[in-house]
Order: C-alpha cells, then sequence, then structure tokens
C-alpha cells in the first residue's frame, strides 16, 4: 500500500494508492485486480508481467477513481508465476504475485 500526502506531515490532502491481491490466488481462469486510486490519471494501468519482468499485457485504468474492479482472464495463459503492477502518476506504484495454476 502506498500514501501519499502533502509533504508536511499533515492528514489534510491524504489520498491513498491500494491495490488489492488478486482472487482468487492461484487462478486456472479468471482473477479480480481491484485497485483504489483518490484521483484520474489519463496513463494510469494494471502492467501483467511475466516473472522474467517481461510485459504480457497491459489495462488502461484511465478516468478510474475510487475503488475499480477489473477481470483478467488466464484460460490460455501458461502456468506461472505472474506479477501485476499498478502504473500510475509516471511510475510503478505496487506490485504482487499472482500465480496460474490449471
Amino acid at each position: 500500500m502506498l500514501y501519499a500526502g502533502d509533504g508536511d506531515g499533515s492528514t489534510s490532502t491524504y489520498g491513498a494508492i491500494i491495490m488489492f491481491p488478486s482472487a482468487p490466488n492461484p487462478t486456472a481462469d479468471k482473477c479480480l485486480i481491484r485497485t483504489y486510486l483518490p484521483d484520474s490519471d489519463p496513463n494510469s494501468s494494471i502492467r501483467i508481467l511475466k516473472s522474467d519482468s517481461t510485459l504480457v499485457k497491459e489495462i488502461p485504468l484511465a478516468g478510474q477513481v475510487g475503488i475499480s474492479s477489473t477481470p483478467l482472464n488466464v484460460s490460455d495463459w501458461k502456468e506461472g508465476t505472474y506479477l501485476y503492477q499498478l502504473f500510475y502518476k509516471g511510475e510503478a506504484r505496487s506490485t504482487l504475485p499472482f500465480v496460474v495454476k490449471h
């Protein structure tokens, strides 16, 4: 979980950027990735990577604010460990693993 504030230690302009664990994990066919974004970023996305950091898929989150749920169909993917990464405001903010097991 990552947090952003106004830099002076106060919580008056507090916002959280959150990526929740995928469910179910491991998965055989589908999973759900949930995120929370405090404001819109036209370039935000979820990036799915192989364990060697090769990009498999990018899912745009442009215009998403608050909690969003993104379904992911992996029924034709090879078994193994993948990473999903929240890309927000020009940076990779959080990376979590998930397992595809048929």
